[in-house]
């Protein structure tokens, strides 16, 4: 039964494939924040959101990479979606925050191509 409140274990699972690949420590990682190991082999697992979020909040810091290992070879320096944050903040509506966070990504050499596509209202 997957709850609001819980990650499945398949999202955690992604999110260690992607560290491991910008060279964090997995067991390191499951350690600090108290995550079985045989939780991983359980398709039906999960995990409480908070304990994700410090995760993902712990692999930023050991790989220096905001793109937590999705970045396809780049990395995005920690600060850079804050930045983007503020950037985006007064925008009207979500579809100019999109635009100017896509425009904003533009200034970094990170080979990101992104574009939005309206379908109809």
């Amino acid at each position: 039964m997957y709850h609001r409140r819980t990650i499945n274990i398949n999202r955690v699972v992604k999110l260690l494939q992607g560290a491991a690949r910008s060279g964090a420590s997995i067991p390191e990682i499951l350690d600090k924040c108290n995550i079985p190991r045989q939780v991983l082999d359980d398709p039906d697992g999960t995990i409480e959101r908070d304990t994700f979020i410090r995760m993902m909040l712990l692999i930023m810091t050991q790989t220096q990479d905001e793109f937590l290992g999705f970045g396809q070879g780049r990395k995005s320096k920690p600060g850079t979606f804050s930045m983007m944050a503020h950037a985006v903040i007064n925008c009207p509506n979500l579809g100019a925050a999109v635009e100017r966070g896509i425009r904003f990504y533009d200034l970094f050499e990170l080979s990101l191509q992104s574009r939005i596509e309206r379908d109809g209202d």
